[in-house]
């Protein structure tokens, strides 16, 4: 598989209308998938599947992103896929949400600034 060059990343998130975001049921609590950033930045609806606890989940939820599934709710979630296709709006209002966490918790200003502090800590 070939990958995108770089300078298409803008427009290769910025085409999708749903992210999905996977953490596999035995990778709980060892990793936060790094490709969700990139949705947010692009104000992508999230559709997480991800163990009901997991911090991916509970973001999700929490900031009404999208929508969170367990691993094996796939019918659940292509009649959510569905569901959206259908109502752009609720759509349109997980996008605004997801832009908006973005920018409320991980802007350039605000991850400078959490740098700054590790670094002052630790140097």
């Amino acid at each position: 598989m070939n990958y995108q060059p770089k300078d298409h990343l803008l427009y290769t998130l910025n085409s999708a209308d749903i992210a999905i975001i996977t953490i596999a049921k035995n990778a709980e609590g060892i990793i936060a998938p790094s490709k969700l950033y990139g949705h947010l930045a692009a104000g992508t609806s999230i559709a997480a599947i991800a163990p009901s606890k997991s911090y991916l989940s509970n973001l999700v939820e929490e900031y009404k992103i999208g929508k969170s599934f367990k691993n094996g709710e796939s019918i659940e979630l292509a009649n959510w896929i569905n569901f959206l296709s259908k109502n752009k709006e609720v759509n349109n209002r997980y996008s605004e949400s997801a832009r908006s966490l973005l920018l409320k918790t991980a802007s350039k200003k605000i991850i400078i600034s959490k740098y700054k502090k590790i670094l002052k800590t630790y140097i």
